[in-house]
């Protein structure tokens, strides 16, 4: 039997394992076979709106939708990516969520925040806060499931890593008197990891036609930076809103660095969070001798909890540390 695709057998339990090879070892003896499975059911969801007299977010009826946008109205529009991997991923959540009411108000009008990489504490943090109940609707409460769950067929072997959940996610916030209406446009935004200067094409291919928001005014210029200053964004601008159809951008006046019809929030925010520190020895090549200097690693519980498993127990020194709210800025824009 050819079990060559296998490439490990990390995320079996002990059972399963040897589940699997008394398989292998029965199937070896008869012509190949190809084995039944089904992919992976997908996972809808159920948009979630506040109720103050339960004190609890509960699924949006299709009967309590909102008015439509009419046209000429604005939407804004804000994405931020939220870095789960650092420390604090609550508090820094927190932070953020503030830093966008102090910026668009405790009643903002028409404003949809994309979140990703959002992490389970992350969610929890964000489900708290008054401001997001009072003036939104979630695409979900709930950290996505593996998809390890219902899984139709009758064999196991093919259940592969990638099905399991990730340790992050994406959350829309919708305004909650906004409506489901005939759709004449689409935008999307967030971090498209535009790394390689091909990637800042790919939006004008035939097969794609999408609109950059940083184009639809002249781009400005990089801006002048001293020696120890470095801004990637601008060269290399991770971070983007493409879009297509009836729709035309404007440019905010909320956030705090203008680009064009493109702003950014969160320059230099930063807040307070519990981490545990370690120090790590980095060795490198420097004039033809290696030269090893000793730098601090910070790490949220779960993080240390997740990369340290099974390579013995680390004594990491927990302590209060100021850190970015992420390593990335948001960015918004205006939308009619």
């Amino acid at each position: 039997m050819n079990i060559r695709h296998i490439s490990s057998l990390d995320h079996f339990t002990p059972a399963e394992r040897r589940l699997f090879w008394e398989y292998a070892d029965a199937k070896s003896l008869l012509p190949p076979k190809p084995i039944s499975q089904k992919p992976p059911l997908p996972q809808s969801l159920q948009p979630q709106i506040y109720r103050s007299e339960s004190s609890s977010w509960v699924a949006l009826e299709k009967n309590q939708r909102g008015s439509c946008l009419q046209r000429g109205s604005i939407l804004k529009v804000v994405s931020w990516n939220l870095q789960w991997s650092g420390p604090g991923p609550a508090e820094r959540a927190s932070v953020a969520l503030e830093h966008l009411e102090q910026l668009f108000g405790t009643t903002p009008a028409n404003l949809v925040i994309m979140l990703q990489k959002v992490s389970h504490q992350a969610l929890q943090a964000i489900l708290k806060i008054p401001w997001a109940q009072q003036n939104f609707v979630l695409t979900n409460v709930a950290t996505p499931t593996s998809l390890y769950i219902d899984i139709p067929g009758d064999s196991f072997i093919l259940k592969v890593p990638y099905w399991m959940a990730a340790p992050y996610f994406t959350l829309m916030m919708i305004p909650r008197y906004l409506g489901k209406c005939g759709i004449i446009a689409g935008l999307v935004g967030g971090d498209m990891n535009a790394i390689d200067a091909p990637e800042h094409e790919l939006h004008k291919a035939s097969e794609v036609e999408l609109k950059d928001v940083w184009e639809d005014a002249p781009a400005p210029p990089i801006p002048v930076l001293k020696p120890f200053q470095k801004d990637f964004t601008y060269p290399r601008r991770m971070d983007k809103f493409f879009y297509t159809g009836l729709v035309e951008t404007v440019a905010l006046t909320e956030p705090q660095d203008l680009a064009g019809r493109l702003g950014r929030v969160g320059i230099g925010l930063q807040t307070e969070v519990e981490a545990g520190e370690d120090e790590m020895t980095e060795s490198k090549f420097v004039r033809g001798k290696l030269v090893e200097k000793k730098h601090k690693v910070y790490y949220s519980d779960d993080q240390a909890r997740r990369i340290f498993s099974g390579v013995g127990k680390r004594n990491l020194v927990h302590k209060r540390i100021s850190t970015w709210v992420s390593d990335h800025f948001g960015i918004a824009t205006e939308s009619g």
